[in-house]
């Protein structure tokens, strides 16, 4: 049984070692902290997160980036493999799907040259000089020949890449996603385990009618047609992030009624995000102190926005429409992000008749035992002998009131004098010292 919507919980930039990814300045994995995000996604209705292969925002050092190739000599070698980056990738995917996340990962970001970003980037620092993975193909389709079946054993699902944009001209950009599309094909993805795209169709309105214009995005839905065919192609995601930005924010208009209308003549398979959506309303999703501050929608858009997605139909082609939901938090803060969750959870049940299958169905294990029922720990006092100074009751340790016996006061003056303690000796004379000599 699987829930009728993706609802996509994510937190995109996990994989790094700044303060909003999950991993600590050494590049260790921190289990704990990524386990709780995965609980608490799924407790609260979510069956999906989203990664990057990696994020290099905010960094200070290049030491400090996650990749998956070595780093050597100030540079990332694009023909060596770091063999941690996958362990500790496949650990995070194990752990998304034991709460019951599908991990949807991102094959290429297009965001990691933005600003000083590009300088931590193994795609722009790199010993073979390449400065895009638009650039080479053959190392493109290195990594997917990689990480694509490491991954596809788990409960995974692959987007072409975040943020994509042409890169060396239109037919270059557009050769390479090919090139990328045969290759997930080769390796068996099914289409309704791919993702394209990030922005709505682009277009003008001439009498009501929506007439699109060409873009990258639209590029790459004409060429998953070539490369799967028609119907498959309609199977495959079609991302568009920005969604519950106010109508005056874009030049093309509100991204997510420009979505509905085009989804409307168009049964595809939609994914609407918040991705990128820094002008929202909500009071407390934000993050104003990121180097582009973001504000995300509210609860409330959420819920008007997905009353309208729910309500949506065509039966224009015997392809269903299937669609998904996706919010990334600006702010970590639980009470906050649990109002975005009501909200969907809200309109989900009145849909569909229930909650979200994942809802409250992992509760926080009680925490390991201290130590065994009955257990006593000891402790060695001053005369050798010992007491018992805690006891292990419900699992816990528990203080008892045993205290070691007072020290006799038969201080040996001449013990001190011999060692030479002039002033422990003095203080023994007038009684002021009151150790027991061995």
């Amino acid at each position: 049984m699987k829930d009728k919507v993706w609802i996509v919980y994510s937190n995109i930039t996990a994989i790094s070692t700044a303060y909003y990814g999950v991993f600590d300045q050494g590049k260790n994995l921190i289990k704990e902290k990524w386990e709780e995000f995965c609980r608490f996604a799924a407790n609260e209705g979510a069956n999906a997160t989203r990664l990057l292969p990696y994020a290099n925002f905010g960094l200070k050092r290049k030491k400090k980036a996650i990749a998956p190739y070595i780093f050597d000599d100030g540079k990332w070698d694009l023909t060596r493999w770091n063999a941690r980056y996958f362990d500790q990738l496949v650990d995070m995917v194990k752990i998304a799907n034991k709460y019951g996340l599908t991990v949807w990962f991102d094959l290429f970001d297009g965001c990691q040259f933005f600003k000083t970003a590009k300088n931590y980037s193994p795609w722009y620092v790199n010993k073979q000089g390449i400065q895009h993975f638009m650039y080479s193909k053959q190392h493109s389709i290195r990594w997917v020949r990689k990480v694509v079946p490491i991954l596809k054993k788990y409960d995974v699902a692959f987007s072409f890449g975040n943020e994509l944009t042409p890169t060396g001209g239109m037919q270059s950009a557009r050769d390479w996603f090919v090139a990328i599309a045969e290759e997930l094909k080769q390796l068996h993805i099914k289409t309704d385990r791919l993702m394209f795209g990030a922005n709505p169709e682009r277009g003008d309105y001439h009498n009501g009618e929506f007439i699109p214009k060409a873009d990258y995005a639209t590029w790459q839905k004409g060429d998953i047609q070539k490369v799967y065919g028609e119907d498959e192609s309609l199977k495959v995601f079609r991302q568009v992030h920005k969604v519950g930005e106010p109508d005056d924010i874009s030049s093309y208009g509100q991204y997510f009624e420009q979505a509905l209308q085009w989804w409307g003549d168009h049964p595809i398979a939609m994914w609407l995000s918040d991705d990128g959506a820094f002008h929202g309303d909500s009071d407390c999703d934000r993050d104003e102190e990121a180097e582009i501050p973001e504000i995300r929608p509210s609860a409330k858009t959420w819920e008007d926005m997905f009353r309208e997605i729910v309500k949506h139909k065509t039966t224009t082609h015997k392809v269903k429409i299937i669609f998904a939901i996706e919010h990334l938090p600006s702010s970590f803060d639980e009470k906050c992000q649990k109002q975005w969750f009501k909200a969907i959870r809200k309109i989900y049940k009145t849909k569909f008749g229930k909650f979200p299958i994942n809802y409250k169905k992992y509760p926080k294990p009680e925490p390991a035992p201290e130590c065994k029922d009955g257990d006593e720990h000891k402790v060695e006092c001053d005369d050798g002998t010992y007491i018992v100074d805690k006891k292990c009751v419900g699992g816990k340790w528990v203080e008892t009131n045993e205290e070691c016996a007072p020290p006799a006061k038969d201080c040996k003056c001449s013990y001190w004098l011999d060692d030479l303690h002039i002033w422990t000796f003095i203080k023994c004379i007038f009684g002021l010292y009151d150790k027991r000599c061995k």
